[in-house]
């Protein structure tokens, strides 16, 4: 009998004995799961703790950097005013001195200007009488003014060849021979030969001589 309760006892501490590891077991099975969950929820937290700081840094960065560029831009747009500035006084001040010069140099061009129009329009004035004497038909000796016709010494032609060509005209006045262009005396000049006898430019004055009369 007592060794039937030895083996009863026995066999109910064996199986006291089983059962705590699985307890056991199981406990600890339960514990590793909550570490787990425990560091997975912490590591998930602490993700997205380094994302949100994340994202401010590059903010804060983002915002030095466009603060940078901008403080940039504006120290270089002061610079190229200033430069733009100094520029523009220097080309001022040289265009001023370039300017004066110009305006020195246009008044004594204007004032040679204006002293050669007045030259030119008094060889005008004084030439003028000269081109409508040169213009004007020419009259019959006789009827040139006294103080003209004075000028014009005895002319007596005593030979005459007229041709269609200018250069073989010629005639004979005083005993001399002459062309056209000849001078017969001072301001008188042969001006043309014609079928008749000749045209004479007395003082800018044109006269006929006809070659049967001559002059006396």
């Amino acid at each position: 009998m007592s060794y039937i309760l030895d083996a009863l006892k026995k066999s109910e501490q064996q199986r006291q004995e089983n059962q705590l590891p699985q307890v056991d077991t199981a406990n600890l099975a339960l514990v590793d799961a909550e570490q787990a969950t425990g560091v997975a929820a912490l590591n998930s937290q602490q993700d997205s703790e380094i994302k949100k700081s994340a994202g401010v840094i590059v903010a804060q960065v983002s915002a030095v950097v466009l603060l940078g560029v901008s403080l940039a831009y504006w120290l270089l747009q002061q610079s190229d005013g200033e430069a733009v500035s100094s520029y523009s006084q220097v080309k001022g001040d040289n265009f001023s001195v370039v300017d004066k010069a110009l305006l020195n140099k246009n008044i004594e061009f204007s004032d040679q200007q204006e002293q050669v129009d007045k030259e030119t329009a008094v060889e005008n004035i004084v030439s003028q009488p000269v081109v409508k004497a040169q213009q004007q038909e020419p009259v019959d000796i006789v009827l040139l003014p006294a103080h003209i016709s004075s000028s014009v010494p005895a002319i007596e032609v005593s030979s005459h060849i007229f041709s269609s060509i200018a250069e073989k005209r010629s005639i004979v006045v005083n005993g001399q021979r002459m062309i056209e262009g000849s001078a017969i005396a001072p301001n008188v000049l042969i001006k043309e030969i014609t079928a008749k006898g000749m045209v004479i430019s007395v003082k800018n004055h044109l006269a006929i001589v006809d070659r049967s009369r001559g002059w006396k």
